[in-house]
């Protein structure tokens, strides 16, 4: 899929990989399956792009080299075809080089977009019929602006350790279910990214990369009317919260969710999954009036 064939509010998406406004279920339903088309097909050029530009860089390096050595060695038909090929696979690479950087600017964090889409068919029938999604999804993911600033820690045996954090609120939805309650849902990821510097035996220094994502997920219960939560079921300590809120007067009940990724040497792109979000949504739900359970 083309970024020519995509809607106006899709392309618009793409390009500054936001998503605001209000949102008619049909519309927003729409929007998320293009995106999710699109970044399918980004990724694969990405891919395939990604390996020509290497395969061009590896042809380049041994067609120049050889090439100059047999024509030192007298073999000069075969040497300067070589190093052709090798000139050519040069400009191969910066051709394929430019045309990955320019697809890989717009793919999309494909876990995140695969989360939404499963959440939304799984609350679709719970939402209220007259109602709109409210909606600022970022899927810029974790850019240089959203990290702190870099941190010198205790060397504790290394040459260098080094730690920044990136604080990413990609996610808030609002939208109103069919019993006439009010959700707000939210994610919040933090990612630590701590870097270790050690020289070994032979004296080369070597950096090694540790990343640990923690995402955090909101749910807010908003009541059209004051009511008396009910007390919550089982609450995992480690991993849950639930507390009462105020919201323009009103009690709220807010549920909270935390979820850990850890990942060496690349940042984890693993989110909590369309099931887990509309989970922690049944979660809340379950502290309203026994009587409307």
């Amino acid at each position: 899929m083309e970024l020519k064939e995509l809607s106006l509010a899709a392309r618009a998406v793409v390009q500054s990989k936001l998503i605001t406004g209000d949102w008619e279920y049909a519309a927003f339903a729409a929007l998320l399956q293009q995106l999710a088309a699109f970044d399918a097909v980004a990724d694969k050029r990405t891919k395939f792009r990604l390996a020509a530009m290497v395969l061009c860089i590896i042809t380049a390096f041994i067609g120049t080299i050889v090439g100059v050595i047999l024509i030192d060695e007298e073999l000069e038909l075969v040497g300067w075809t070589l190093l052709v090929l090798g000139l050519a696979s040069i400009a191969g690479a910066i051709g394929f080089g430019v045309a990955w950087s320019r697809v890989r600017a717009m793919t999309l964090p494909e876990n995140n977009l695969a989360a939404l889409l499963q959440l939304f068919r799984r609350i679709y029938q719970d939402l209220h019929p007259e109602g709109a999604i409210q909606a600022r999804i970022d899927l810029s993911g974790m850019t240089p602006a959203k990290r702190g600033p870099l941190l010198t820690l205790p060397q504790e045996g290394w040459i260098r350790r080094e730690q920044a954090v990136y604080r990413d609120p990609w996610l808030q939805l609002r939208f109103r279910l069919r019993d006439g309650y009010t959700v707000r849902l939210r994610q919040r990821d933090e990612m630590t990214e701590l870097k270790r510097t050690r020289r070994n035996a032979r004296g080369k220094q070597k950096t090694k990369s540790k990343f640990t994502k923690l995402c955090r997920v909101t749910a807010t219960l908003i009541p059209k009317e004051p009511v008396q939560f009910q007390a919550p079921g089982p609450v995992d300590a480690a991993w849950e919260r639930v507390r009462a809120g105020t919201k323009k007067g009103r009690t709220v009940a807010v549920w909270d969710r935390w979820f850990l990724y850890k990942q060496k040497q690349e940042q984890p792109k693993q989110t909590p999954t369309g099931a887990e979000l509309a989970g922690v949504l049944m979660r809340v739900c379950s502290v309203r009036p026994a009587s409307e359970g």
